[in-house]
């Protein structure tokens, strides 16, 4: 039996509006800290499940590849809500992404 991806699987559906805002929390915290996004967001994976871990994995990915964190969540197969895109592009405006992303959500 072959199993899908973690990105397959997140890319099959829209993220819930809580798993978004979960999502948002974790960007948020990881980048107040001062953190590497990938590795804190492979971690965060390990500990949710369903859609928003494989969200968090894709993310993961993305990032390893070399994309900006806009560029990983406005890829419109990743299909992220639109209001979280937003949220990060105006967070990383203001050059101090964790603390304006923590202050938004």
């Amino acid at each position: 039996m072959s199993q899908t991806s973690p990105s397959a699987d997140f890319a099959s559906g829209r993220l819930a509006e809580s798993d978004a805002e979960m999502l948002a929390v974790y960007v948020a915290e990881l980048s107040a800290a001062g953190l590497p996004l990938a590795p804190g967001l492979r971690a965060a994976a390990e500990e949710s499940g369903g859609r928003l871990a494989a969200a968090l994995r894709a993310m993961a990915d993305g990032l390893d590849q070399g994309r900006s964190l806009e560029d990983v969540l406005s890829d419109p197969a990743a299909r992220f809500p639109a209001y979280l895109q937003g949220l990060v592009r105006a967070a990383l405006r203001t050059g101090q992404l964790g603390e304006t992303l923590v202050d938004l959500v």
